[in-house]
């Protein structure tokens, strides 16, 4: 070959390479990344930082992908597995008069949203945080709590955060951009709970002296400490503004107590104690206690009032951490109930995971003791459900839970 053709050549793949740099840089729009049921934006996507541990924030856009309309024709089944999981945590509210479900993935801490009345699901933001162990929301929808494990420590990490929406509108569509803003809360959050009826919260956290209860908002970085105690293995649960559970840790072998703890002037009264196994919740007006403890290798469920102190055993045996109280009418307990329950020490044996149950949906009236089963769920979805993190809707319309044995959202609606 001639120097001609070789300096011909040459020029020509300057030419090639000029011009694809040309369209790369000035013609070429981005593209956003396609996800399953949603487009993501990438535009805002910052890496996980090994180092600070810090959750990085990706920016998501919520709009359907236009890809995915044939989804939206699909029945929406009564029994419904929302997601595959595993996920860290979820919540169902109102939006414009639907029921809008937000839930957080454990890997990668992908936060998705859907519609009761509708199969499409959009990832609408994003943590990036390797793995999310827990995700508590607050009841709007807008503010959560992450705890994860710090990478290469036993450090629990604990972060406070808001989805703040910005809304655009087009020609073709109307669309919502949501951001993170958040921040860390202090070292040795063991657990946590959320009211109901508002933006607050409470935690436990562990100190050289014992543990302590405190509570905060979303809206105000202030905390306010409202109790102290020489124990750490409490369980909290906050069901109205006034009043927070304190439950001793539950061990078959163990009698255990639960107390009710005033908000405003940090009293402590006793009202369950020396069943073994325990673990308790309060109904949302303060008026009853839901308890179960174990029995003969197997548990049993009550039901307490709080100002007599009478006590009814109900016909029907499950863990209360499988139960849900409603908020619309204050003796209504939602129940997820095994349809066999194998002998074995209650609850260690479930908490283990030595026993996995096969449950039914069941609606309970505690005043009169009738029971109404909703749903057998193994008939329904084809394979045993194990259900905890029970949660309503704000209409009653539906009832989520969480499957134990891979972790999957699921919901059943209550009225057709």
């Amino acid at each position: 070959m001639t120097k001609k053709s070789y300096l011909a050549g040459g020029i020509f793949i300057i030419i090639l390479i000029t011009a694809g740099i040309y369209y790369f840089l000035f013609l070429k729009k981005d593209s956003p990344q396609i996800t399953d049921g949603g487009v993501q934006n990438g535009d805002f996507d910052l890496n996980f930082d090994g180092n600070s541990q810090r959750p990085s924030v990706s920016r998501t856009n919520g709009t359907p992908d236009p890809n995915a309309t044939s989804s939206a024709v699909r029945e929406v089944p009564r029994l419904r597995k929302i997601a595959n999981g595993p996920i860290a945590g979820a919540v169902a509210f109102d939006n414009k008069g639907k029921t809008a479900i937000r839930y957080i993935e454990t890997v990668l801490g992908h936060i998705r949203e859907t519609h009761a009345d509708t199969v499409i699901d959009n990832r609408i933001a994003s943590l990036n945080i390797p793995t999310v162990n827990r995700a508590f929301w607050e009841r709007g929808g807008d503010g959560f709590i992450v705890q994860y494990i710090r990478e290469g420590s036993e450090d629990i990490q604990t972060y406070k955060a808001v989805l703040v929406g910005t809304t655009s509108t087009t020609s073709a569509n109307v669309s919502t951009d949501y951001t993170i803003k958040g921040s860390f809360m202090g070292q040795g959050i063991r657990d946590v709970s959320l009211l109901p009826s508002g933006k607050e919260f409470a935690y436990l956290a562990i100190t050289e002296n014992g543990s302590t209860i405190s509570s905060g908002s979303f809206a105000t970085a202030s905390i306010k400490n409202i109790f102290s105690s020489p124990l750490r293995e409490w369980q909290i649960d906050w069901p109205s503004k006034s009043n927070i559970v304190l439950t001793s840790a539950p061990r078959s072998s163990v009698g255990g107590a639960s107390y009710i703890l005033n908000t405003s002037n940090g009293s402590l009264t006793k009202k369950i104690s020396g069943a073994n196994g325990l673990t308790a919740k309060l109904n949302p007006s303060g008026t009853l206690f839901a308890y179960s403890e174990s029995a003969q290798n197997s548990v049993s469920l009550h039901v307490l009032a709080v100002s007599s102190g009478t006590k009814n055993t109900l016909d029907i045996d499950t863990l209360i951490e499988k139960c849900a109280w409603s908020a619309i009418a204050s003796e209504i307990l939602y129940c997820a109930v095994p349809q066999i329950i194998p002998p074995a020490f209650y609850p260690d044996a479930w908490y283990e995971g030595v026993v996995s149950f096969n449950d039914e949906i069941w609606q309970i009236n505690t005043k009169t003791r009738e029971l109404h089963l909703l749903v057998r769920l193994d008939s329904e979805a084809g394979a045993p459900i194990d259900s905890v993190k029970l949660f309503l809707d704000p209409k009653e319309n539906y009832i989520f839970f969480t499957n134990k044995k891979d972790d999957s959202l699921w919901s059943y609606k209550i009225r057709e």
